[in-house]
């Protein structure tokens, strides 16, 4: 049953996690394999796993125990209601920089600057320059970064959001 891996993988996770972040690891792991939000999870809990999904979910556990965080396994991650794409070639975005966001975003509800322009240096997955300009139509913004491989992650951002 789902609810019964959630714990044998909270389980196994807290070897190297404390128990709620073993947990918060163990449902993120839960609803990307399944396809599931956070309620389609906690609704289906007597729902037997099949055993593709149950290979999956092993040799994502294994990859966790190594120390791997789980955003680059899964391959994404959430930033500002996105989903962002990130890899080793880009930073995983911090709840500090989901803050940042949110200042330049309640500074330009206030200060109401139409011409406004932004230019994020060293964009990495992009996550920043994507929020903004879903959020201030009419702001000119931009991303730079030196990494090729980063600027491909930031692109496919931009076109997945």
């Amino acid at each position: 049953m789902l609810k019964e891996f959630e714990n044998h993988l909270t389980e196994k996770l807290s070897v190297i996690y404390d128990q709620q972040e073993a947990r918060s690891i163990a449902q993120l792991v839960l609803m990307h394999i399944l396809k599931f939000n956070r309620v389609q999870l906690s609704m289906n809990g007597i729902r037997e796993l099949t055993m593709h999904e149950i290979t999956s979910l092993e040799i994502v556990l294994a990859e966790l125990l190594t120390g791997r965080p789980v955003q680059y396994i899964l391959g994404e991650t959430e930033f500002y209601g996105c989903r962002i794409k990130v890899n080793e070639n880009v930073l995983i975005p911090r709840p500090e920089t989901e803050e940042l966001v949110h200042w330049i975003l309640a500074d330009q509800k206030k200060n109401r600057n139409e011409d406004v322009a932004i230019l994020d240096i060293c964009t990495g997955s992009g996550c920043i320059p994507i929020v903004l300009k879903k959020n201030l139509h009419s702001a000119k913004v931009q991303g730079l970064d030196i990494s090729f491989e980063a600027l491909d992650t930031a692109m496919q951002n931009a076109v997945l959001n």
